[in-house]
Formats: C-alpha cells, sequence, structure tokens
C-alpha cells in the first residue's frame, strides 16, 4: 500500500491530518506525538473526524477541537487519554 502522500506531507508540516483517518489511526498519531497511552470505551465504532490540526497546540486543545466535531469525547487522567462515544451534535 501507498503511503498517503497528503498524510507524510502534513506530518513533516507540523499538521495532523485527520482527513479520511478513522478515529484509532488518528488517536495512533496523537498517542506518539504526546507520549500518552490511548483507551477506547466499548462502544466507539468506526469514527472519521474531518480536518487537519496543527501539532503545536497542546494536547487538551488537539483532543479540544476533535470534541468538537461530536462524534467522540475524551476523557483524560494522568498519561491516558479515554475516549468515548461523542454526543453527536456539532
Amino acid at each position: 500500500m501507498k503511503p498517503d502522500l497528503e498524510q507524510v506531507t502534513a506530518w513533516k508540516n507540523g499538521i495532523f491530518d485527520c482527513n479520511g483517518l478513522d478515529i484509532s489511526a488518528i488517536m495512533r498519531q496523537i498517542a506518539r506525538w504526546y507520549n500518552v497511552e490511548v483507551v477506547y470505551d466499548k462502544n466507539i465504532g468506526n469514527i472519521y473526524p474531518m480536518g487537519t490540526i496543527s501539532r503545536s497546540f497542546p494536547l487538551k486543545s488537539v483532543l479540544n477541537i476533535i470534541e468538537g466535531t461530536g462524534s467522540v469525547t475524551f476523557h483524560i487522567e494522568g498519561n491516558s487519554v479515554k475516549v468515548l462515544p461523542g454526543t453527536g451534535k456539532q
């Protein structure tokens, strides 16, 4: 499988590019960048938030932006981020 050049370019340019990625792929990038453990609620399904976010933002800001899609919410406890179902509201 060929790497998505937009994704590679975005990473090089300091951006999380969420377009076309499911929440688990996005959270893998966030986990690596912010050195956090990600835990998923059992009710998390296939969720595809859209948009781009600067990697220079603090973790809480990045998560708040993703929460703004209404597709997921997050609970931070220590070095762990729990991904929970969202409200469905934008």
